[in-house]
């Protein structure tokens, strides 16, 4: 699932901007503008029986040579990642926040849902109460 859900957002961003997304931080020798993505937290609970709560939390640092670049991608990508399609569904960000620094702007993004999972053998017991 956490798979799914980073290649489908560095499509969506590659589609919007075409720039190259790093996904291991290159000390020197990158070519500005780019992208460079971590997970920060990533969370798969079980909520109820069959139900799952998932929350990943994404930082999308974006390098660039301008203030102009950096304000042009806050309004692309604040508008591009309120949904994403992760294959079998769509889900919503939850927290759009950004951090600008000297030459760019780090960009701290949650997504948070539910989803069902399906079992062969159920996993938790039904009850049945009797009447008296």
């Amino acid at each position: 699932m956490l798979e799914s859900i980073i290649k489908n957002f560095c499509k969506e961003i590659s589609a919007l901007t075409g720039y190259k997304i790093y996904f291991e931080e290159v000390r020197q020798g990158f070519k500005k503008p780019c992208f460079f993505i971590r997970v920060k937290d990533f969370k798969d609970e079980v909520f109820l029986s069959n139900r799952f709560f998932l929350s990943c939390n994404l930082e999308l640092r974006f390098y660039c040579e301008s203030q102009k670049e950096i304000y042009e991608m806050v309004e692309k990508i604040q508008d591009k990642v309120y949904l994403i399609d992760i294959g079998f569904g769509e889900i919503s960000r939850k927290k759009f926040e950004f951090t600008k620094f000297d030459n760019g702007v780090d960009f701290n993004i949650l997504f948070e849902f539910f989803y069902y999972k399906e079992f062969e053998k159920n996993i938790m017991e039904s009850m049945v109460l009797e009447k008296e």
